[in-house]
């Protein structure tokens, strides 16, 4: 086969001319790019889990990787991702709220029973 613009001889199976680039009759459409590192929807699910586990576990750790991971998920359009990071996020803040509410509790009642004496 030949190229239709170069006039170089090609392979038959050929779907781009490697001389001038442009597609043969086997071309069809798809994209011959290879996959860009930059494709990394693996990783941002990976991490939105593990920011949604933190958030349980270390809550301003998930709160964190929850901010940096939403992002991303929303970049590549990660719905699932996304929610991850969403719910990692309010987790950590709940925590956060908790915690506050449990420290004025328990300072209220440490005052309290030091007043009793």
């Amino acid at each position: 086969m030949f190229c239709s613009k170069c006039g170089k001889e090609i392979s038959d199976d050929a779907v781009i001319c490697p001389n001038c680039g442009v597609p043969t009759n086997n071309y069809n459409g798809a994209s011959t790019k290879p996959k860009s590192s930059s494709d990394d929807s693996g990783n941002v699910n990976t991490m939105s889990i593990v920011a949604l586990v933190m958030s349980f576990i270390i809550p301003l750790v998930g709160f964190i990787m929850g901010l940096i991971y939403r992002p991303k998920a929303v970049a590549i359009d990660d719905e699932p991702s996304r929610k991850k990071c969403t719910a990692a996020i309010w987790i950590s803040v709940a925590y956060f709220i908790l915690s506050i509410i449990l420290s004025i509790v328990y300072s209220v009642a440490v005052v309290g029973m030091i007043g009793a004496f």
